[in-house]
């Protein structure tokens, strides 16, 4: 699949930068791929935005959103792959900038020693 093609957007408003959101979400990430493979991005995509609703103002229902298409208010995006959780950002000549990735291990034992 390429940088510009995605089944789902999940829409987040935070104030984390995205690399302090890539850090809290590490932890997850690695449960998952421990319990799950990340090579399941559909699965993954799922529990993901369960994960953040988990933390979105529900008293409101906002803060979280699924979309299909970019939208002009979303400051980036995630790029769900096997082991590998990248965000970008779409400057103002719309092309994708890469501003933070986290490596999730394929190793097991690795895998455990960091969920712990």
């Amino acid at each position: 699949m390429g940088i510009d093609e995605w089944d789902n957007l999940i829409y987040l408003e935070t104030e984390e930068s995205a690399s302090e959101l890539l850090a809290r979400l590490r932890p997850f990430l690695c449960e998952f791929h421990l319990r799950r493979d990340m090579s399941a991005t559909a699965d993954l995509g799922a529990w993901l935005t369960w994960h953040l609703a988990r933390r979105a103002d529900v008293q409101q229902f906002s803060g979280i959103a699924i979309d299909r298409q970019i939208r002009s208010d979303l400051d980036f995006f995630f790029r769900l792959s096997p082991g590998l959780v990248e965000v970008h950002r779409i400057d103002e000549m719309f092309e994708w900038q890469l501003i933070a990735r986290s490596e999730i291990p394929f190793d097991v034992a690795e895998l455990e020693a960091r969920v712990k």
